[in-house]
This record gives C-alpha cells, structure tokens and sequence, in this order.
C-alpha cells in the first residue's frame, strides 16, 4: 500500500487500528504473566480473580499466591523450541555472481544475524507477537566497501502507533519514535517509503519532506513474529501458538492459589479441649478513706469471669478474658493426671486434641488440579501426557506415545520462524544488492527431538531385538546423538562425525568378532573389525595430524569431510595390516 503524506499525518493523529493494538498488548500481558510469571501481574491476576475472598484472604492471597503456570508454560515453549535444532534446515541463496553471495554469507556470520535472531524470536514470538521486526538502513554509512549495511531490529507493541495487516503482510506500519530530548515524532512505513511526521508550531502534526526517504522495497519492511491471530474478523490482533492454553491457564492459576490459601488457612491442625472454670486468683492493693495505708485485698474469678474489686465495682478477668473457662494446657504442654482412689473412680482427665484439616476437599482440589494439568498441557501441545509420558499405547517396539500432535504444533511454530527469518534476511540481500540479490530458498528443518535420550535408548534396544533393518536403527542412532548433545553444538558435530566413520555403528564390537569367528579368511571383515575396535585411536591420530575433528573441512559438503577422513583412516588400516605381516607367525596387531 502506498500512503500520501496527507493520510500519513491523518493516521498519525487518528490511528485507524488504535483498539485492536490495544486489544493485542493485553493478549502479550496475558502470555508474559503465565510464561515470566511477574510479580506485578499475578497481584494484578489475583485481585481480578478473587474478588469473592475477603480482606484477610486478600491480603494472605498476595502474600503467599504462586505464578504456578509459569514452570508449566515454560515446558511448552522449551518443547516448541525443538525447531531450532530439528534437522532438515538448509538455506539456498542465487545471486548475480558468487563474489556477491560469498559477500552476503560473511556479512551474516560477521554480523550474527540468524543467532541474535533467533534469540530473539524464541521470546518475543509468545510474549512480543503484537510488535514488529523491521529491516532498515543507518543513516550514516560507515562500510568500507560502500555497500550499505542494513540491519533488523525489533519494535515492541508499545512503540507501534498504528498498524494495518492482512494476512501476515503489513500494509503500513507507523512507530513512535524519540530521539534525546527532541520532540515525538512518527514514522511510517509504506510498500516504498519511509515517512516522517513531526511536531510543527503550535505542536501541530506535519510532514517532512526532508527527514523522510525512499526505500524502495515494494512491500513494508516489517515482519510480525507470529503467523497466528486471536480473532476471525482481523488479522490485526496477534497472538501465539499458545493462545488455545490461557483460558485453561486462568482457571489453573487462580484454583492451584485458592488451594495454597486453604492449607494457609486450614492446614494447620488446631488444638482443642474443653474448658475448666477459671482459676485466677491476685491481690490488689486497695486504700480506704477512712484507713491511713493502702492494704492488699485478695480477689478471684472462681470461673465467673469478673473480678469483684474492693470499692464495689468489677472488671473481667484478665486470664480468660470474661468467659469464666479457660483450657487447662497448651498443645505443646502435658496434662497431669489425678490417679484415682480406687478401681470404680471415675476418669477425670479432661478430653482434649486436635481438630483435623478438611482432608477430604484439599485432596478433590488436588485431583481437580491434575485434570487442569492435563486439559493445559491438550490445550498447548495438542496431546496430554507429551512431557510427563502417562498416555502410552503398546507398540512394536514396546510402550511410546503418539507424538504427531506435537509434531504439528512445532511445525506451525516454525513456519512462524520461517517467516521471520526468510523475509529480514531477503530484505537485507535487497537493500545491500538491488538486482544483484536474485532469490533464496529457506526451509526449517522438521525432524524434530521429541524424546528423552533413556527413551530413545530403550526404543532402539526393542527395535533391534525386534530385527528392524540397519537403516531404521540407524536413525534412531542419529536420533539419540542429536538429542543428547543437543545443548552443545561442537559435541554434536564431533559425534555426529564419529558415528558415520565408524563402520556398521548398528552393531557391537562383539558383535563383528563373532562375525569374524565365523568367517576368519574374509578380508574385508578383518579390516571392518580392525577399524571398529581401533575407532578412537584413528581418530585421535587424525587430530594430532589435521587439527579438531569438527574443524576440518567445515567449508565443504558434510559427506565430502566423512569420505576424506575415510580415505585417511584407509591408510591408517594399510599401516596396520602392514605390521601385522612383519610381527612373528601367530601374533597380530589388529
């Protein structure tokens, strides 16, 4: 859409989608008090929600209230984040000459661009959809070579004036800006321009020609983290892929803190005994008119509650505060008990104990919270039981979980970080190269790290005792290295390399040496099993000789580095059936 400077000062004092941004901010503030778990917002949450408790409940209530969805929401977004390590990811890019794309590929690394990214989009994409990413220019150029440097950065929801989407595409965007201490000016982004709106005199909104520039995209360079909106009627409102999860999220969070104020309240166990008639007994120091000195007058409740005082008046008594009974010890004291005078005398110990907690409806709430655990978790990942494992089905490789409904959740997720990553980083390849940036072909990978390592393990153990082929063990092989070294890339990638040098990994070193018993004249078998057993020492050789494992060959193909280090490890295997021939007959060097 193009805007004239006109409708841009128009949209400026009067914002055409002022309500659903708003609406939209209260969405985020909905998502970062489940996810961040803020102070502020969960007293904020709890006064909305326990309207029905009294002040002392209140008071209790954002004295000791949880952010209890806050551990539960960060599960779901730690699963979600599977897309960032799910394999299959590649990046294609066609420029006009490879001096161009080599050119780009250094700019990116040098400027970190899809990690800052990505470490970005991880948080904002549930808490920030509402804002913007936007690609723009310095207004200094400072590159050596002259080419600009263009760079992404992301404004908040709070910074957007005004904003019109359709679909996932911005049709103009305007951002609050201030500069120092100069006044609040606006720009706005249209499919060519970057308007600038300023204050004139009289504080009046007015155009600037010479502040505003020509970017010449062809569309908005501003791209929204997420794909998803919160309402059918306009695609304005953001929200995230856990939007389907806060209404179950309200009703949790506020449930799990009414049962904390119930053990507050009526956890403890309270003691109790019936009373005995007051015992209390003083002496006051009492003056009569007609009498020189003051004299000492005893007096006594005698279980009647009041003092009678010497001048005729009473006043309560100040042990059982007027009642007249009073309970005879404390729980942390011991009775003493009269011992009767003979068999038939009665029991005269008082009864006492404790009154017992409401047992029976802490535990239904306790239940009633378990069936919100389970109703949060469908809500947010599409299946119940994903994080904790308790909705298992036999199968023929034992008990597992249909985890496909996670698998579409991730995808969805990532067409959300497809979207941001594919569109800043074109619009970068544009604004740096015009013509000379051509196309570029970016996909997410969707192989995605659902299990835990121990699953995995216990899933390739029963594979392969049910004699699934190499390929399919294989690849549960390559499932378990990634997931475990997952948090360490250089780990990966070194484990990774080692499990497609060593040779038939699917198998056991016992399991080749039996092989060999069985067939002790087949060459080929005695350099497998050589190469097999001697896997760490080849390896260790070829760093002293070539430098870190994962180093070398990092600027050529993956398969390419694995045939190179094979074709090094051939000669190792030479070397060795080389000194096999030379060592004495029935001595070997395996």
């Amino acid at each position: 859409m193009l805007l004239s400077p006109p409708r841009v000062v128009e949209l400026c004092e009067n914002p055409a989608y002022a309500s659903s941004l708003a609406e939209g901010r209260k969405l985020e503030r909905r998502h970062r008090l489940h996810i961040e778990g803020s102070p502020d917002l969960l007293e904020e949450f709890m006064n909305e929600y326990t309207t029905m408790a009294t002040p002392e409940e209140r008071k209790t209530i954002r004295e000791i209230a949880v952010a209890a969805t806050e551990p539960k929401f960060g599960a779901y977004t730690q699963m979600l984040g599977k897309v960032f390590t799910a394999r299959g990811a590649n990046q294609y890019y066609e420029f006009a000459s490879p001096e161009l794309q080599q050119d780009f590929e250094r700019f990116l690394e040098d400027k970190k661009v899809q990690q800052r990214l990505q470490n970005k989009f991880q948080k904002v994409s549930f808490t920030g959809f509402q804002g913007c990413f936007l690609v723009d220019l310095p207004l200094e150029q400072n590159a050596e070579d002259g080419r600009p440097e263009p760079y992404w950065e992301y404004i908040p929801s709070k910074l957007i004036h005004d904003a019109w989407i359709q679909e996932n595409t911005y049709e103009y965007v305007i951002i609050k800006q201030q500069a120092g201490t100069q006044d609040e000016y606006f720009v706005c982004f249209d499919d060519l321009n970057a308007h600038v709106v300023v204050r004139g005199e009289g504080g009046k909104l007015v155009h600037s020609p010479a502040r505003s520039a020509v970017h010449g995209l062809g569309y908005v360079p501003a791209f929204t983290p997420s794909l998803h909106t919160a309402k059918n009627d306009t695609d304005v409102i953001r929200t995230s892929i856990l939007h389907k999860a806060l209404p179950v999220a309200k009703v949790y969070l506020r449930d799990y803190n009414v049962h904390e104020l119930d053990k507050t309240f009526h956890g403890f166990r309270k003691f109790w005994s019936f009373g005995v008639p007051c015992n209390y007994q003083a002496q006051i120091s009492y003056k009569d008119a007609c009498a020189e000195d003051a004299q000492l007058v005893p007096v006594a409740c005698g279980g009647s509650g009041s003092l009678n005082l010497p001048d005729g008046s009473t006043q309560d008594c100040p042990k059982c505060k007027g009642q007249g009974r009073i309970i005879p010890v404390g729980p942390d004291k011991t009775y003493i008990i009269q011992v009767p005078t003979d068999s038939t005398a009665p029991d005269i110990r008082p009864p006492a104990g404790y009154i017992e907690p409401d047992i029976a409806t802490s535990k239904e709430q306790r239940e009633e919270l378990a069936e919100k655990e389970r109703q949060l978790e469908q809500a947010a990942l599409g299946k119940e039981g994903v994080l904790n494992r308790d909705t298992r089905v036999e199968t023929a490789t034992g008990k597992t979980i249909d985890l496909q409904p996670v698998f579409d959740r991730c995808k969805a997720y990532g067409e959300s970080w497809k979207h941001v990553l594919k569109n800043i980083v074109d619009t970068m390849a544009r604004l740096r190269y015009d013509a000379g940036f051509r196309q570029s072909a970016i996909n997410v990978g969707h192989k995605y790290d659902i299990e835990t390592v121990d699953e995995l393990k216990v899933r390739y153990r029963l594979a392969k005792e049910a004699g699934y082929p190499d390929s399919a063990l294989f690849g549960l092989l390559e499932d378990i290295v990634y997931t475990e070294y997952a948090g360490d890339p250089m780990e990966l990638e070194y484990n990774r390399l080692k499990l497609y040098l060593e040779p038939v990994p699917t198998r056991s070193t016992t399991e080749v040496q039996q092989w060999l018993k069985e067939r002790p004249d087949d060459q080929d078998l005695i350099v497998l099993f050589r190469r097999k057993r001697n896997l760490n020492d080849y390896v260790a050789r070829f760093e002293r000789e070539n430098g870190p494992l994962v180093q070398f060959g990092i600027r050529i193909p993956f398969e390419d580095r694995v045939k190179n280090i094979l074709d090094t490890f051939t000669t190792y295997d030479n070397e060795s059936a080389s000194r096999n021939q030379q060592l004495p007959a029935g001595e070997s060097n395996p």
